[in-house]
């Protein structure tokens, strides 16, 4: 029997952001919200990963975040608001199911640990 499109995604979602929790608790990850890029990279985690803090390091930085990491010949424009609209009731109920335990436990670590843990958002 196939599993159907949306229970898939929701399932390797949970998987994903499990497999992200035991890093960060195991090896002291670092993960990142999605909102909080690219803009984390010049501010709030330049420290810890080790990006000088200078103009020109910067500009370079905001340069290469305008363009679109999956397309990189077109200008990336943030859709994550509309996703969320588009998520229908189901899928939101499986992602709940499937992901939110897990992504509740990153989102508790984030919150104990500010500056050293952060999560992406499901």
């Amino acid at each position: 029997m196939e599993m159907p499109a949306h229970e898939f995604i929701a399932r390797v979602l949970g998987k994903m952001l499990e497999a992200g929790h035991d890093g960060c608790v195991r090896e002291g990850g670092l993960a990142l919200r999605y909102d909080e890029l690219p803009q984390a990279l010049w501010t709030t985690f330049r420290d810890v990963l080790g990006i000088r803090d200078d103009d020109g390091t910067r500009e370079v930085l905001q340069r290469a975040a305008r363009w679109d990491a999956k397309n990189p010949r077109l200008e990336f424009t943030p859709d994550m608001e509309r996703k969320r609209r588009e998520a229908d009731p189901a899928l939101r109920s499986l992602v709940e199911r499937w992901a939110g335990n897990a992504y509740r436990a990153i989102e508790a670590q984030r919150l104990a640990h500010p500056l050293r843990t952060h999560c992406l958002e499901p």
